[in-house]
């Protein structure tokens, strides 16, 4: 800290073991669109949801929400969002964040796409 303050009222930069390092962070979005055709109500669809997203969130440590059609029995789309600073790394973790998603669903997950941001 002395030396920060020092160097600083010298007018000096600071010397590169104290200059704050940057790691350029990626984002990944896994977009899941689910047709549950066996849902009779919202409380069967959140259900349903409420698992997987229970099931991600333990195996990958990664945020999951239900991001639209949050009214419709037999429609949802949830997002699975991850971060890492290798993008191969995040491009693997969601492809299998994926596979994960079609075994637990089967035939109820319609599509997915995966974006890094």
């Amino acid at each position: 800290m002395a030396i920060r303050r020092y160097l600083r009222r010298a007018g000096r930069d600071l010397p590169g073991c104290f200059r704050p390092r940057r790691t350029a962070m990626e984002i990944g979005v896994l977009t899941l669109e689910l047709h549950l055709s066996d849902a009779n109500s919202l409380k069967d669809k959140r259900q349903v949801i409420r698992s997987l997203r229970e099931k991600l969130r333990t195996r990958f440590n990664c945020a999951v929400a239900e991001v639209d059609h949050n009214d419709l029995w037999q429609r949802g789309t949830v997002a699975v969002v991850a971060i890492s600073n290798d993008h191969r790394h995040l491009q693997q973790m969601l492809e299998g964040i994926s596979r994960e998603a079609e075994h637990i669903l089967g035939g109820d997950l319609a599509n997915s796409s995966i974006e890094i941001l």
